[in-house]
């Protein structure tokens, strides 16, 4: 039985997150997706300049999955780029300590793992959470009280 996916930790949201090449039909094209926690790799690993084991260490996740991922991105990169491909940065299945969420039915405030208590609590099931602090970087990232009624 394999070990169950452990999720990646984030500590960056980038302010953009789409990127669109200048030809005249790369509108309509469909874009690449890169998921957070491939840009948060890229970032470590290329930006940052921090070897591989202190990358891992950053994200919580193992030496062979951090290069599993960091693969998975430059992969990606390299397809929008050499196909003249728009390059969308969008969800994958990550905890940050950026962000936490509140139940707006039981109050409880918790650290989100995006893929799963982005939509539900993980104490009550409620589908009204929300991100009390709405923090600039994370704006367009997270649902706000509005949206939930």
């Amino acid at each position: 039985m394999p070990n169950p996916k452990k999720t990646r930790k984030v500590q960056f949201f980038p302010k953009v997150n789409c990127f669109v090449p200048l030809s005249p039909d790369a509108q309509d094209r469909e874009p690449v997706i890169l998921k957070l926690e491939e840009m948060e790799a890229v970032r470590l690993k290329d930006l940052v300049g921090l070897d591989q084991e202190a990358c891992a260490r950053e994200m919580d996740i193992s030496r062979q999955t951090f290069q599993l991922i960091l693969d998975q991105a430059r992969s990606k990169m390299a397809q929008a780029l050499c196909q003249g491909l728009p390059l969308r940065i969008l969800g994958g299945d990550y905890v940050t300590p950026i962000c936490r969420f509140v139940c707006a039915d039981c109050g409880q405030e918790y650290d989100i793992r995006y893929a799963k208590d982005r939509q539900r609590c993980p104490h009550c099931a409620s589908p009204n959470v929300y991100c009390p602090k709405k923090a600039e970087i994370c704006r367009s990232w997270c649902p706000s009280p509005e949206k939930l009624h």
